[in-house]
């Protein structure tokens, strides 16, 4: 949630936007990267948990390769929405799990 927080005075730029501003890409692309990683960690506990081939194909199979090329373009406060849905969605899981 910190890393949201610190990402909202960016909300309405791109990834594009940013590349004449090196230091605020390089820090909006390493607040998205940890997000993204703890979104691992927490689908990889949640795989380890649940052990279901359907729920492991739908989160390694939604990856896409051009990542970056679909998001690049994207404002910010897209990724923090999305962001937002998906520890909603991990929440209302772990509720389902326990």
């Amino acid at each position: 949630m910190k890393h949201l927080e610190c990402l909202v005075e960016y909300k309405e730029l791109s990834l594009e936007d940013l590349k004449d501003k090196p230091k605020d890409l390089k820090y909006v692309e390493k607040l998205i990267q940890e997000a993204v990683d703890c979104a691992v960690d927490i689908n990889q506990y949640f795989l380890e948990k649940l052990d279901t081939v359907s729920f492991r194909n739908e989160i390694v199979h939604s990856y896409d390769v051009n990542i970056y090329l679909l998001w690049s373009k994207r404002s910010v406060k897209m990724v923090v929405e999305v962001y937002k849905k998906y520890l909603e969605t991990v929440i209302k899981l772990n509720e389902l799990s326990n």
